[in-house]
């Protein structure tokens, strides 16, 4: 059986390293340093421990060198038990050395003289501020978060929703816990987002990015203290009078745009919104609407692309009103390069703002003042028509005359994109009981069929 001889370091001056002989077998016996120091004068070679009595000991502070003593005497006491109780597990061959056996043997001290090195770590909780800086950084770095990829109009919401989150922390003047992101906090943000004059909608947005970045990027041991994401808690706004004068051009209007004189890039961003307007889709997706994406069939012609936001294969026949944009820029070989979204409302608004100062465009409602409602009704703007157009008005200008059109619905959204039947109506610009009425109609014409 192993034993265990204490002995103390010979050199040094009045303190000493305890070593241990670890007598593994008769013939390997390596030899460690415990690094345990002791005071070299209380040593007992014959007892191989500190002296705890006798005349060894000083009259003055004497309690306290015993107490010293004590204390050290256990934990090289408790260091052999230790080693001892390890010593199975050192499983000696023929190719053990005593350096090998001294690394292990070292390694158990060490564990012994320094637990806390040795101790599992405890993961700091993540601050909300800490969370949403992470998630900001993987997204101007790589543009996704925890490996997940967004598409472009994405990755672009994000990183603005993201830059409101941190004003609104800065603003606070703290950092946050988590398990502090409760109600209290929801209704300290609706306040700074009533001072900053943001619309539900908008809040809604904020709300559920944050939703979506704390479900990604937060550790889990933390979400389960996060009353945030917790069911039926900081319910995401709603604004259900958000669309509610939003505008959409009808076919006249439409067709007082396409013959209005301009140029340079007046001319280009009229032409622009006539071919989303005409095909009903995202500003996003301007680039694909070229030739390159054309195809041919049986006579028809229509693009077929992969819409950016939500990846649908969708083929789009190419509408007369399409087509004469196409023909101007050589059946789209040589459509404009797209600008930014906001270049392009800027100068689509000038257009439309110079096309309202004719009577042709003052009678086809141009110069018309619209109603906007926002937070469920509670605020009221009201502008001009023209002021109101923008590069999305193209998409409700699509589905409204497609609508007017009598297009089947399902016809409309597999070319628009829709994926909800609930989110397409919001584009319908028509009075809800208009809408009522066909559906009736439509419904009892079917019924006598």
């Amino acid at each position: 059986m192993a034993s265990i001889q204490i002995s103390i370091s010979k050199r040094g001056g009045n303190d000493a390293h305890v070593i241990f002989r670890v007598a593994v077998t008769r013939t390997f016996r390596p030899k460690v340093d415990t690094g345990i120091v002791v005071p070299r004068k209380y040593w007992s070679e014959s007892k191989c421990a500190l002296a705890t009595g006798g005349k060894s000991l000083p009259a003055a502070g004497r309690a306290a060198v015993i107490e010293q003593n004590t204390l050290l005497n256990k934990r090289v006491a408790d260091l052999k038990t230790l080693i001892e109780s390890s010593l199975p597990a050192l499983d000696v061959t023929a190719e053990t050395t005593t350096a090998s056996a001294k690394e292990w043997l070292a390694g158990i001290i060490d564990r012994y003289n320094y637990p806390d090195k040795y101790a599992p770590k405890v993961q700091k909780p993540k601050t909300l501020k800490e969370i949403i800086n992470d998630a900001q950084a993987q997204l101007q770095e790589t543009g996704k978060i925890n490996g997940q990829v967004f598409a472009a109009e994405t990755l672009k919401g994000h990183k603005s929703r993201l830059k409101r989150w941190q004003d609104f922390i800065k603003s606070t003047g703290r950092d946050w816990e988590t398990d502090e992101v409760n109600a209290d906090f929801y209704n300290l943000f609706l306040r700074w987002c009533d001072k900053q004059g943001l619309k539900n909608g908008t809040r809604g947005a904020l709300t559920r990015c944050l939703k979506s970045i704390l479900r990604k990027c937060m550790p889990v041991n933390q979400q389960g203290n996060c009353e945030f994401l917790m069911p039926r808690r900081c319910k995401v706004l709603v604004d259900d009078s958000a669309e509610i004068g939003a505008v959409a051009l009808n076919e006249l209007q439409l067709d007082v745009m396409a013959r209005f004189n301009f140029s340079g890039v007046l001319e280009r961003a009229r032409d622009m919104f006539l071919l989303l307007a005409w095909t009903g889709q995202r500003f996003s997706d301007l680039h694909k609407l070229t030739a390159e994406n054309l195809k041919e069939k049986d006579g028809m012609r229509y693009f077929l692309i992969n819409q950016q936001k939500t990846n649908n294969l969708c083929a789009i026949p190419v509408l007369e009103g399409a087509a004469a944009v196409l023909a101007k820029y050589d059946e789209g070989k040589a459509l404009p390069r797209v600008i930014s979204n906001q270049k392009f409302n800027q100068y689509l608004r000038e257009v439309c703002r110079q096309i309202s100062l004719t009577d042709e465009g003052k009678q086809a409602g141009f110069a018309d003042i619209v109603t906007h409602k926002y937070n469920n009704g509670t605020k009221v703007e009201k502008e001009f028509f023209w002021q109101a157009v923008s590069a999305h008005t193209a998409r409700r200008t699509f589905c409204t005359i497609s609508y007017d059109r009598r297009m089947p619905i399902a016809q409309i959204m597999q070319v628009s994109g829709h994926k909800s039947q609930d989110v397409f109506f919001l584009y319908i610009r028509k009075q809800p009981e208009d809408m009522h009425a066909r559906s009736a109609a439509e419904f009892l014409n079917l019924w006598q069929k």
